[in-house]
């Protein structure tokens, strides 16, 4: 990953919680608002904030619902890298393909929906990548917590689903 088309900042989160079909529950709907007010309150979501997600639909609708909470309009797109399960989970794809539409679009701040095996590597990974100590590998994040990392002032954030830790 070339670590210079990263953008200033870099957020990581696991899906929403949802129902057996993969939508959204009541729960996770809760979650995504809670979350995407914590981001406001951070200053760390734009308009112009780009999403990138898993082709999964729990990870597609809590990208649509984050952009709609948050007012984004930047452009997105879909990666099967993105998702992971207890017996998948392509780390090394998912670093390519992010550090691949960052040098292409070169994005002010980058949301990326994950699944929760990946989501225990690849935070920590990009983290490792800066220079940034962390604690993440192997953090069992659950639904719709995240990653907040501001690359240019090499820090990392947990953020939880109600409130910014």
């Amino acid at each position: 990953m070339d670590l210079s088309s990263l953008p200033p900042i870099l957020i990581f989160i696991r899906h929403a919680a949802t129902d057996r079909e993969g939508f959204l529950t009541k729960e996770g709907l809760e979650s995504v608002t809670h979350l995407v007010g914590n981001l406001r309150s951070l200053g760390v979501i734009f308009s112009s904030t780009e999403i990138i997600s898993s082709h999964v639909i729990r990870a597609l609708k809590t990208g649509q619902v984050i952009a709609k909470t948050g007012n984004i309009t930047g452009r997105g797109t879909v990666y099967e890298t993105l998702f992971s399960s207890e017996i998948y989970c392509d780390a090394p794809g998912a670093l390519r393909d992010i550090g691949e539409y960052c040098k292409t679009r070169k994005p002010q701040a980058l949301i990326v929906i994950m699944h929760l095996e990946i989501m225990s590597i690849v935070p920590h990974d990009v983290c490792t990548m800066l220079g940034i100590p962390s604690n993440l590998k192997g953090y069992a994040f659950s639904n719709c917590e995240g990653v907040l990392i501001q690359t240019e002032k090499r820090t990392v954030r947990l953020l939880s689903r109600c409130t910014e830790e």
